[in-house]
């Protein structure tokens, strides 16, 4: 399905360039043959020809280009939606991953995305972040243990709804990048997980420190790069949705601000555990 959509994609968008070029070579093929010829009568033949394809390749051209800005008028709207849902599934998944490491890393939060989702950020969050630890801020208490069950519902709720509602109209590349997050990767099927892992060390008797490493998948490095492609997409679309209608309610996508971290940060694992 998505080597097909990739595949009509390629086909919209090239197509056009197909047709200029067969233009581009009768029309080359139509002077030739008027310069060759023109003291005879297929000569001016030949000019009539050369002409009127001149004529139909800048029609095409002009016409061309305002179709697209029709279209693109018409599908403003829809674009302007798929966007704000997809900035706000990567904006809480960022939120989300962003407070773990402000409260669990006794180091300077990431100032950008790529840092913060690279190997060395999640290795320090899984080795520092106490999972039995209350979530400072909330309005009652709930340890990690709960936060992540709870966030992992959502994101995947929320990462299916734009894989439904938007299939026809999202980049296949990504579509990929989001179908990979939502149901192959692992960022939100480890989060699944963590509960799971509780509920059998439990109920075999098993003492484990309360380290997110001893209860998240390890993840690789695909996972980080179909998230940042999200990312850089959010960004692009932002810029040309801005452009085309000034002054309209979308929110780009970046990392929380953090000031006067505490330290040792409220919810690293203790030295003794």
């Amino acid at each position: 399905m998505l080597f097909y959509r990739k595949c009509l994609t390629l086909y919209k968008k090239y197509m056009l360039y197909f047709l200029l070029i067969i233009l581009l070579i009768i029309t080359t093929l139509a002077f030739i043959f008027w310069r060759t010829l023109y003291d005879y009568p297929w000569g001016e033949l030949g000019l009539e020809v050369f002409g009127g394809l001149v004529g139909m390749g800048i029609t095409v051209l002009i016409v061309d280009k305002l179709l697209k800005r029709q279209r693109e008028n018409e599908l403003l709207p829809i674009r302007i939606a798929y966007y704000r849902d997809t900035q706000l599934f990567l904006s809480k998944l960022i939120s989300f991953w962003a407070n773990v490491y402000n409260y669990s890393v006794p180091k300077s939060n990431p100032e950008t995305i790529e840092t913060l989702f690279s190997e060395e950020s999640f290795t320090q969050m899984a080795e520092r972040l106490d999972l039995s630890s209350v979530v400072p801020g909330m309005s009652f208490d709930k340890t990690w243990f709960e936060l992540f069950d709870e966030k992992a519902e959502e994101f995947e709720k929320a990462g299916k709804e734009i894989l439904s509602q938007y299939s026809v109209y999202l980049d296949p590349e990504i579509f990929g990048s989001m179908h990979h997050i939502v149901k192959c990767g692992r960022f939100i099927i480890s989060m699944k997980d963590i509960n799971k892992f509780r509920k059998y060390n439990e109920k075999k008797h098993l003492s484990e420190p309360t380290t997110l490493s001893n209860y998240y998948y390890m993840w690789d490095e695909e996972d980080f790069e179909h998230l940042i492609r999200i990312y850089r997409w959010c960004v692009e679309c932002y810029a040309g949705i801005a452009k085309m209608k000034r002054g309209i309610a979308v929110q780009t996508v970046g990392i929380p601000v953090r000031k006067n971290k505490k330290m040792p940060p409220p919810c690293m694992i203790s030295e003794h555990e």
